[in-house]
């Protein structure tokens, strides 16, 4: 009788013999395609085979994982559809092959393949939630698959304890991880001068820094608001924007309306987050709500002395006063002497900064993501096979 040859497991491929599928909305470059391909990345690591699926559409980030080898597909259902033929798109496709689990990265993903795990097209489900919006209209969508994860995966502790309230995941089958950050972002930066030239920074202190979507969520009014008192104290401070979004026309015309033009350079949205990083002195974060924000964990991985509202993930990375200082929400004065706390006292900004790199190195380098993922994938994927481990 011919029997299947066990595949060989080690300590350097614990997960070998598996076939994964990582599946998000879209593989354009966004945070969440990103993190989606660094799970890819972490799988491969650790001796498993791994796919990158999107519901909707292709972009860099599918374009990247194909030039490292990894299969892409996209299975190109409309976009927002709650309906069972969306998810039968996905279990028609899960059933054509043989997997041995997926991970689904936000809300929509995850409902599509809550139902596939259901309907028995693929054996074991992971689901990763980044998204803050915890609306009602969600909560009673996911009520009926609250039980059907195996493991459910956030990025920040004080989000983790949000969703158990709200959609009834059970603790027993959560995990905090957060999210990866590519060696890049951890490397010593370098101040670019020919953008200090482009940006009409060479005789600007501080420069300041804020990177994320242009959106009400994130917080710009205050900030706004918060640059005109720095302004007033440090005329010569600069405050750099990068990022793009319905919000930003109506965030310019505040930003004049406050006086602050020469004092505000809106860049739009911007790819080379590193070099950015590079030139600024202070990192600023206003958001009113985050899972875990990722230009937050990129200027930690960059050694950047941090001013941050109290969201979700910032109170669980950041300690005030030992790597960063956090304010109240919706608090532009309290931002602003944050602010105004870090350019008059350098000593204090460089403690910070130390402290909150040797933080990210420990906890969203891609090698702490790639360990802190095998377990959890150990846990849930071996499951059948009698090798359940816990989820930490």
């Amino acid at each position: 009788m011919e029997t299947t040859k066990e595949p060989q497991r080690s300590n350097e491929a614990p997960l070998a013999g598996l076939h994964l599928v990582m599946l998000t909305n879209w593989l354009w470059a966004s945070s969440v395609a990103v993190i989606t391909a660094g799970c890819c990345r972490a799988a491969r690591r650790l001796g498993a085979e791994a796919e990158a699926w999107a519901l909707q559409d292709d972009g860099e980030v599918g374009d990247e994982l194909r030039s490292e080898g990894f299969t892409v597909r996209v299975l190109g259902v409309k976009r927002h559809s709650w309906r069972w033929k969306t998810s039968k798109t996905l279990i028609d496709a899960l059933r054509g092959g043989e997997y041995d689990g997926i991970h689904a990265h936000c809300f929509e993903p995850a409902i599509h393949a809550s139902r596939a795990r259901a309907a028995g097209a693929v054996p074991s489900l992971v689901v990763t939630h980044h998204d803050p919006h915890l609306t009602l209209s969600r909560r009673l969508l996911n009520r009926p698959y609250r039980h059907v994860p195996d493991a459910i995966v956030l990025s920040s502790a004080s989000a983790g304890e949000a969703y158990r309230r709200f959609y009834g995941f059970d603790p027993k089958r959560m995990a905090v991880v957060p999210n990866p950050l590519p060696d890049a972002f951890f490397a010593p930066s370098t101040r670019d001068e020919g953008m200090i030239d482009e940006f009409g920074l060479r005789d600007a202190s501080p420069i300041l820094l804020s990177v994320s979507r242009v959106a009400r969520l994130k917080g710009h009014a205050d900030l706004m608001y918060a640059m005109r008192a720095v302004v007033d104290k440090m005329p010569s401070a600069r405050l750099i924007v990068a990022g793009d979004g319905k919000r930003l026309p109506p965030t310019r015309e505040l930003c004049t309306r406050l006086g602050l033009d020469g004092h505000v350079i809106f860049l739009g949205y911007r790819s080379d987050v590193t070099a950015l990083l590079g030139l600024a002195d202070i990192f600023v974060c206003p958001s009113h709500a985050e899972v875990l924000c990722t230009s937050l964990i990129e200027a930690m991985a960059g050694g950047k002395p941090i001013v941050t509202t109290a969201v979700w993930g910032a109170v669980d990375e950041i300690e005030d006063g030992v790597n960063g200082l956090l304010t109240p929400i919706r608090d532009p004065q309290a931002l602003a002497e944050g602010m105004l706390r870090l350019a008059d006292d350098p000593e204090l900004a460089r403690r910070l900064g130390d402290a909150v790199k040797a933080h990210a190195q420990r906890r969203v380098s891609l090698e702490a993501f790639t360990a802190n993922m095998g377990k959890v994938y150990a846990a849930t994927f071996l499951r059948e096979r009698g090798e359940r481990i816990r989820v930490a």
